[in-house]
């Protein structure tokens, strides 16, 4: 059964994004046909375009939904792995185990296989479609779609560790937080008051300097990511616009 699922989850991926791919080869038919006033052949190619759409959106809904219960499956058993050996285990457990690292290990190793499959079908019909047009286009397409992907893979390890770093932090900081705030009263009692402020405040420094470290490492990535993706955008319309001024390709082929 599980099988079967993957299979089927594989299948459903591969017509989504083939019917992303068509529907940009469609938009780019849609041009040319707006430019030489053909109505017959746009009502035709809309038509074709709104099954796309259609088909599309069913086939990425059904996809996830069986990717997210095999997924949800190994979580699950992961977690009750985790659970299993602390249970057993002299030392004391990390507690992040149970929601950051399992996110992250959801989101790195989980959700990322199946994304680079859904890009890899695209990759490959993209490809095909680009062959349709031209074969120039075709190479400088798959170089620039490429350029965005680039950042992910060099900076998914600081990402990864500066958020590492912040959850650890983080727990600590709970966990100080916690115990002396249950043991006030003896606090009160030895007349070490300032010195846990000052402890606290070292350690919510702490904790708030490693949380901007993350959200500025992430927001680096994020906006180095848009702009490739702006970049990549200008390569193409820049190549495609010399090839078509050239008339080796038409308008509707550099949107498709």
């Amino acid at each position: 059964m599980r099988l079967f699922k993957k299979i089927l989850a594989n299948l459903l991926l591969a017509v989504n994004s083939l019917m992303i791919i068509y529907q940009g080869v469609l938009l780019g038919d849609v041009i040319d046909t707006l430019y030489h006033l053909e109505a017959s052949q746009l009502k035709q190619e809309l038509i074709l375009m709104a099954l796309s759409i259609g088909i599309g959106a069913v086939s990425g809904i059904g996809a996830w939904n069986i990717i997210h219960d095999l997924t949800g499956v190994k979580m699950k058993r992961l977690k009750l792995a985790i659970f299993h050996f602390d249970l057993r285990a002299d030392e004391k457990p990390e507690l992040t185990d149970y929601n950051t690292n399992l996110d992250m290990i959801y989101s790195k190793n989980m959700a990322a296989n199946w994304n680079m499959m859904s890009v890899l079908y695209l990759m490959i019909f993209a490809i095909i479609a680009m062959c349709r047009i031209n074969v120039i286009m075709m190479i400088i397409g798959i170089i620039v779609s490429m350029l965005p992907l680039c950042v992910p893979k060099f900076a998914g390890e600081f990402v990864k560790r500066a958020v590492t770093s912040f959850a650890k932090e983080n727990q600590r900081y709970q966990e100080y937080v916690s115990e002396h705030l249950n043991g006030k009263e003896e606090i009160k009692q030895y007349q070490v008051t300032k010195k846990v402020e000052e402890e606290h405040e070292e350690m919510a420094t702490s904790v708030e300097d490693s949380r901007k470290k993350a959200k500025r490492i992430s927001s680096a990535t994020n906006i180095v990511s848009s702009m490739l993706a702006s970049l990549s955008f200008f390569l193409i319309i820049l190549c495609g616009g010399i090839l078509a001024i050239n008339g080796l390709i038409t308008a509707g082929n550099v949107i498709t």
